[in-house]
């Protein structure tokens, strides 16, 4: 049996080490990684693996798509149900290691149990979204677009008087309006550019 790895994670200042050691660990040498939201089905390795693993059992090939967590496969509970009744349908064995009894051999159990578990995943993911929109509603104005700017327009302005007016230095400056001369520096560059 022929067995292919899908090894995902959100962002790339994530790490894939864990996931790259237990995937080795059970033997497995072709390991697809990919860095992308598990709530998007376009995901490009994802659809390559899956359509490469139908091909290969559709040839005749005994194929089984393996992955750490069925969370690394997606979040989406449509998408997730939709891509494993697919690879179920052409005879493409799917197994999770951490989930205790996940694996798509065809019967009707293992359909439950991954359904099950892919509206966890997809429960848990709507939960952090609500989590990160309250979090920036709590915060007003300052959460939209990132941090919120330490220094004001007219911070800026006044620190620039005491460079140019003064002569004093840009940290001296930075320090008088509260900052450091390397933040003064940035917010001067902008105003420049």
């Amino acid at each position: 049996m022929r067995r292919i790895a899908y090894a995902r994670v959100s962002s790339g200042s994530q790490d894939l080490a864990t996931q790259h050691a237990l995937l080795t660990a059970e033997g497995i040498i072709d390991i697809r990684v990919e860095i992308g939201s598990g709530a998007k089905s376009d995901r490009a390795v994802f659809v390559s693996l899956v359509e490469e693993a139908i091909t290969a059992a559709a040839a005749g090939e005994h194929i089984e798509v393996v992955v750490v967590r069925l969370d690394r496969w997606g979040r989406s509970l449509p998408d997730v149900i939709s891509t494993l009744t697919r690879l179920q349908e052409s005879g493409v064995r799917f197994r999770s290691l951490t989930e205790a009894g996940v694996t798509l051999d065809g019967s009707a159990s293992s359909m439950l149990v991954i359904a099950v578990l892919s509206a966890a995943a997809s429960y848990e993911r709507t939960l952090m979204m609500n989590r990160v929109a309250e979090a920036k509603k709590a915060k007003g104005k300052s959460a939209i677009g990132g941090r919120a700017r330490v220094l004001t327009s007219t911070m800026v302005a006044r620190a620039r008087a005491y460079i140019e007016t003064e002569g004093m230095s840009v940290p001296a400056a930075a320090a008088r309006v509260g900052v450091s001369g390397r933040t003064l520096n940035r917010y001067l560059a902008e105003v420049a550019a």
